[in-house]
C-alpha cells in the first residue's frame, strides 16, 4: 500500500523576498511533529546558494537562474523516486519556484498513466521569459509545466513528460497578469474564480470530475499556495490578494477530490509564518490535509 513521505525544500529563490523558507518547517513542527509516520520520512533538498550577481543585467528577467537549475534538479530527482518507489509525495517548500519539477517528477513515477493537476492559486503563474515584468521564477511555474518557458529549464524535463494543459484545473485565481488568462484558456486549463467557487460549486466539481475522466486521468498533483484563500480567513501569504476562496469552499474540494481520485502527490507553498501570529494560517494548512486523509483530523 502506498504511503506518505514528506520532501521538504526551503525554496526562496523565485520570490522577491525572504520568509517563506521557514514554512516547511514550521509546518513540519506544527502538524507532524507527532506523525511518527511521516517524520521518519522526511527527505529536505537542499537549495543552492543564492548570488546577487544572478539577480541583475542579463538574469533580470529570469533571476537566479543558475541556482534555480540546480534545485530543479534535486526536486526533480527527489520527488521521482518517491513517486516510482510506489509512495505518495507530500511537499512541504517555500515559494512556488519549485512546482513545475515537481510536477513533472510526479508525472514521470507515474509511467503510462496520465497525471492531473489541480493548482490552487490567486494568480496565473503562466508568465514566461518574453512576459515576465519581474523576473521572479514563483510566477512562471504552470507556464514551465505546459512546457512554455527557458529552453535550459525545459531541458531539464529528463523523462520528456508532455503535461497537457487539458488536465490541469485552475482555482481561485483572481490576479492575472496581461495576457496570462488568455494564454491559459488557449491551453485548455480550467480557470475557475473565487466569484465562480461561490456561486455554483457543486456544478464546478461536477465539471471537474467530468474533463478527467474524459482525458483518462489515472491520478492528481494538488497545489495549494496559500494566497488563494480570503485574507480575512487565513493570511500568512507572500501575496496577501483579496476576495479569495473561503475556507469551507476550500475543504469542501478537497474532499471531493480525496472521494474521486487517486492523490499521488500534494505540495504546500507560500506561508509565510512570521506574520501567522495565531497560526490561523497553519490551522487551515492542517485542516486541509486532514481533509485529503494525509493526517489525522484535527
Amino acid at each position: 500500500m502506498a504511503e506518505w513521505q514528506v520532501i521538504r525544500i526551503r525554496s526562496h529563490l523565485g520570490a522577491p523576498q525572504k520568509g517563506t523558507e521557514k514554512g516547511p518547517d514550521k509546518i513540519i513542527d506544527g502538524l507532524l511533529s507527532e506523525r511518527k509516520e511521516l517524520i521518519k520520512k522526511i527527505r529536505t533538498v537542499s537549495v543552492p546558494k543564492e548570488n546577487q550577481a544572478h539577480q541583475k543585467e542579463r538574469y533580470s528577467r529570469m533571476k537566479n537562474l543558475p541556482e534555480i537549475k540546480k534545485l530543479w534538479r534535486r526536486v526533480e530527482n527527489a520527488v521521482y523516486s518517491v513517486v516510482a518507489s510506489g509512495d505518495k509525495a507530500l511537499l512541504l517548500h517555500g515559494d512556488d519556484s519549485v512546482v513545475c519539477p515537481e510536477a513533472w517528477a510526479i508525472a514521470a513515477g507515474m509511467g503510462k498513466k496520465k497525471l492531473g493537476v489541480i493548482y490552487f492559486d490567486a494568480h496565473g503563474d503562466a508568465n514566461t521569459l518574453q512576459t515576465t515584468r519581474s523576473g521572479n521564477f514563483y510566477g512562471m511555474g504552470v507556464a514551465h509545466m505546459i512546457g512554455y518557458g527557458h529552453p535550459d529549464l525545459l531541458k531539464l524535463n529528463s523523462k520528456q513528460v508532455a503535461l497537457s494543459g487539458r488536465n490541469l484545473v485552475m482555482i481561485g485565481q483572481r490576479n492575472f497578469d496581461p495576457g496570462e488568462k488568455e494564454f491559459l484558456k488557449d491551453f485548455g486549463i480550467s480557470i475557475y474564480t473565487p466569484s465562480d467557487v461561490n456561486k455554483n460549486i457543486t456544478q464546478i466539481l461536477k465539471d471537474v470530475k467530468l474533463k478527467f475522466k474524459k482525458e483518462s486521468v489515472a491520478g492528481l498533483y494538488v497545489h495549494f499556495d496559500q494566497d488563494v484563500v480570503d485574507p480575512e480567513e487565513s493570511g500568512a501569504s507572500l501575496c496577501r490578494t483579496p476576495h479569495g476562496i473561503r475556507v469551507k469552499e476550500l475543504l469542501e474540494i478537497a474532499d471531493f477530490v480525496r472521494k474521486n481520485f487517486d492523490v499521488v502527490g500534494v505540495s504546500i507553498g507560500n506561508y509565510l509564518p512570521a506574520i501567522d501570529e495565531e497560526k490561523k494560517t497553519l490551522k487551515v494548512i492542517g485542516r486541509f490535509l486532514s481533509t485529503l486523509g494525509i493526517i489525522k483530523n484535527l
